[in-house]
């Protein structure tokens, strides 16, 4: 056994791992730096390695000292690498208080950076209050793009804010992996979610053209991403598929949801998908199918009011 694994770790020893060793490395080298008491991070936020910046933004946050605001905003808020605004944003979240929330909400969640912006949503929620609450669901609901309305809905859940019921239902349909959906699940279970929810979720997936729009952006444009294919980036053509794959998946996995809970106030909104010009054979056939029900369920509960009605116009001669 190496003479070297007993030595006494440096200072220099545990920077150097912030930009050389694996995630669980730096993550041991950020503690150890944090314990260190007369070590000052502040002198890293000059280094043109932006993982050195980074790991300094993470020390500061562990030490969780007020003091650490100013620098957090003044430097970290306004690196050039995402990656640092990013921990800057969390760090200031991790210390707390009224002025790294505002920094958070006017900066953070104003980045152009999807990364900061999801980790100021995450950063407001751990901060909580009411205030932090509000500004999540003005500006994290609204946000531009679905992972960080989804993010904003699952810190709102955390705290049993019930106005992230509407934004988890959309994602039980727009989320494609089985462990993702068991995680909105889960932080839907801890809200008063009712039926009607449920259908009005699945009938704003139908009707948010806007969200399948901004799907084209998300599909990948390198081979990478999706697995081998010749070339290396992926023709125009080859994206539209893929597009028009998952926006075909999104779309019967909502009509499968309207057809189980059967409520005849989704009749419109299935009517609408067969009303598209390129609509998909298995969505339409889907479509077709929840229709019918629909219009099945919608019969007898014609035919139930009208019994009722009837009853209770007899009991009515009968008094």
């Amino acid at each position: 056994m190496s003479i070297k694994k007993f030595l006494p770790r440096t200072t220099e020893w545990y920077i150097n791992r912030l930009t050389h060793g694996s995630f669980s490395m730096q993550d041991d080298s950020v503690n150890a730096l944090a314990k260190k008491k007369y070590f000052d991070p502040i002198a890293l936020l000059s280094s043109k390695d932006y993982l050195i910046r980074r790991g300094a933004m993470r020390v500061l946050g562990k030490r969780r000292n007020v003091k650490a605001i100013e620098i957090l905003v003044n430097k970290g808020l306004s690196d050039e690498n995402y990656l640092v605004r990013d921990e800057a944003v969390s760090a200031l979240g991790i210390i707390g208080g009224q002025e790294a929330m505002k920094a958070i909400v006017n900066e953070g969640l104003c980045d152009e950076s999807i990364s900061v912006r999801k980790a100021a949503v995450w950063a407001l929620g751990r901060i909580g209050g009411s205030e932090a609450i509000e500004e999540i669901v003005s500006k994290g609901l609204n946000d531009k793009n679905e992972n960080i309305k989804i993010a904003a809905a699952f810190v709102l859940a955390s705290h049993g804010n019930s106005k992230a019921i509407t934004t988890l239902v959309r994602a039980l349909t727009q989320i494609r992996y089985s462990y993702d959906r068991s995680k909105v699940i889960k932080a839907l279970s801890g809200l008063p979610v009712e039926k009607h929810h449920l259908v009005d979720g699945y009938i704003n997936v139908l009707n948010d053209m806007d969200f399948f729009n901004s799907l084209k952006g998300e599909v990948p444009i390198h081979s990478s991403h999706i697995g081998p294919l010749p070339g290396g980036f992926i023709p125009q053509s080859k994206r539209d598929q893929i597009y028009t794959s998952i926006c075909n998946e999104i779309k019967s996995s909502a009509l499968v949801a309207l057809y189980i809970l059967g409520d005849p106030i989704a009749i419109d909104a299935v009517s609408s998908v067969l009303t598209y010009q390129e609509i998909d054979r298995n969505v339409k056939e889907t479509a077709m199918e929840v229709l019918q029900r629909l219009k099945e369920n919608k019969q007898k509960r014609s035919s139930q009011i009208f019994e009722k009605e009837k009853v209770l116009k007899t009991l009515g001669r009968g008094l």
